[in-house]
């Protein structure tokens, strides 16, 4: 229950951000924050990450549906509490830009940090929580996942297959 709590707060905190950005600033309108540092800056971005398959319309909002769909299933069969936190960020952020690719034919950004612009493009906390949701689910696989383990009698058993499919091979 909780993790469905977190992912309705991460869509509710981004469209009431893209609500003030947008009800603000006119599109391309900036704010200094910090300068050289910080500004808010609306953009509209009708494609995806860094602006690739602009104008992407229908395909980005089934993708979006199926991406959505999946990490829901990996956070219902998925036990670990890291692993759930993941993915709710993740399905938080992505109900959120998937909002505005529906209702408004594009996704609001404005975040925008000079001195990573050549790198990063203007992003909204959607995106954020994306990003840090996918951090976390990087540091699950990395460190906290179960390998599944054979047993000695499994292994035993696995080499005695393979021995007879060489011998099989050599004409033995």
């Amino acid at each position: 229950m909780i993790y469905i709590i977190i992912v309705v707060l991460i869509a509710l905190i981004d469209r009431t951000s893209k609500m003030l950005i947008e009800n603000k600033f006119q599109l391309g309108e900036s704010q200094t924050i910090i300068e050289n540092v910080f500004s808010l800056t609306r953009t509209k971005n009708t494609g995806v990450a860094f602006g690739a398959f602009q104008n992407g319309g229908l395909i980005l909002i089934g993708t979006s549906f199926v991406l959505m769909v999946v990490v829901i299933y990996m956070m219902y069969t998925n036990k670990n509490k890291l692993a759930r936190l993941g993915c709710s960020f993740i399905l938080g952020g992505a109900i959120g830009n998937l909002y505005d690719r529906v209702f408004l034919n594009g996704v609001t950004d404005f975040i925008d940090i000079p001195p990573l612009s050549f790198i990063f493009p203007n992003f909204n906390v959607a995106d954020s929580f994306i990003v840090i949701g996918t951090i976390i689910i990087v540091i699950y696989l990395l460190f906290f996942a179960e390998t599944k383990k054979i047993s000695k009698d499994q292994s035993k058993c696995q080499n005695t297959k393979i021995k007879k499919i060489k011998d099989n091979i050599n004409g033995e």
